[in-house]
């Protein structure tokens, strides 16, 4: 059993959603572990809390981390710490875990910070370590998209919004990405089977321009978007490398294999739905309980209003995607609603009044 410090994040809830039979999941204000193994993921997740709340970085990355070693001190202990990428700054690519780190914004100094406190601390106590830089993470289930933070997911939920799309530098910067539930396969992996005192680049280990991911979005959304080029602001010049890939050399020696591909990320993303690669209609996949739901909340006496005919239409939407889970179908295009209306009229009531 492993310790999960951060289990409720995007990765940490991911990780005990899907190996549950392996975690403890700490709580939030807990600083014990609750076993020997340690994953540790809590943590800032962007550059930009200098402008708000200029000490969040240095609490949460290195005073909470100090607080759980405090409990950490006996040598039957290996601790698996969740780092960045942006610890490595501008360096030679694809970045190899030997490579000198050259961190620029308070996120990502404290990161690499906290890993030097950390293998100081393991040394000095003869503690085992395990320290995994994590790429960009991507897949459905981030609660916290913003332009700062998990931007690739943000501007393709501005696709889907037909809203318009700003690139820096022409689409141009490459990015290495990879699927959250592979880098939770990966995380596991290295705490099984990685060895200890040792740190391990987690991704695709391929570059892939930004453009072209959010062109490939647009396309599968019919999205009438518009995606404009801008200058980068100076501090994100200041705090990013422009360009950034990992070597994963060090992690495919273990046996890793990436299992989702860029393009089903892109299209769980676009919220399409996949079975048997093949796209699935929605209204069809919902259909098995849609006749139950519409017969409970659609009578031929009843007045709908634009209200409640949204809040129908929404909670089939959300009985797609329970299907589609339980069913463990990959969940990726907006459903059409003129097809699903067309659909409410087929399967409907006699005499009861369509939407």
């Amino acid at each position: 059993m492993i310790s999960v410090y951060g289990a409720s994040g995007f990765v940490g809830s991911r990780f005990c959603n899907l190996y549950p039979e392996f975690v403890l999941k700490q709580d939030r204000e807990e600083r014990k572990p609750r076993s020997k193994d340690i994953l540790y993921l809590i943590s800032t997740v962007d550059n930009y809390n200098v402008h708000s709340n200029i000490t969040l970085d240095v609490d949460t990355n290195l005073k909470v981390l100090c607080e759980v070693l405090d409990y950490c001190r006996q040598n039957d202990i290996t601790f698996n710490f969740i780092s960045s990428w942006f610890v490595y700054g501008e360096t030679d690519l694809p970045a190899k875990e030997e490579y000198r780190c050259n961190p620029t914004g308070f996120y990502s100094i404290t990161k690499k910070a906290a890993e030097d406190l950390l293998i100081s601390f393991c040394k000095t106590y003869k503690v085992n370590y395990r320290i995994m830089r994590l790429c960009n993470v991507l897949g459905r289930g981030d609660g916290k998209l913003s332009a700062k933070k998990n931007a690739l997911s943000y501007m393709i939920e501005l696709l889907k919004k037909d809203e318009d799309v700003y690139l820096y530098d022409e689409g141009t910067p490459i990015r290495d990405v990879l699927h959250v539930n592979d880098v939770c396969k990966a995380i596991k992996l290295i705490c099984d089977e990685g060895n200890i005192n040792e740190i391990y680049n987690i991704g695709s280990g391929q570059p892939t321009r930004i453009g072209d991911i959010i062109g490939l979005a647009k396309e599968y959304l019919n999205s009438n978007s518009q995606i404009k080029s801008k200058e980068a602001p100076e501090f994100h010049k200041i705090v990013q490398a422009k360009d950034f890939y990992l070597d994963t050399t060090k992690l495919k020696e273990l046996g890793f294999s990436q299992s989702i591909s860029l393009e089903e990320i892109i299209k769980e993303l676009s919220d399409l739905y996949i079975k048997n690669g093949e796209i699935c209609c929605p209204e069809i996949l919902a259909k098995q309980t849609f006749n139950t739901k519409f017969k409970m909340m659609h009578t031929k006496d009843k007045v709908w209003d634009e209200n409640a005919k949204t809040n129908l239409k929404i909670s089939l939407i959300r009985d797609v995607r329970q299907i589609c889970e339980r069913k463990g179908i990959l969940i990726f295009i907006k459903p059409d609603m003129k097809r699903i209306n067309s659909h409410m009229r087929e399967w409907r009531d006699d005499g009861a009044t369509p939407i």
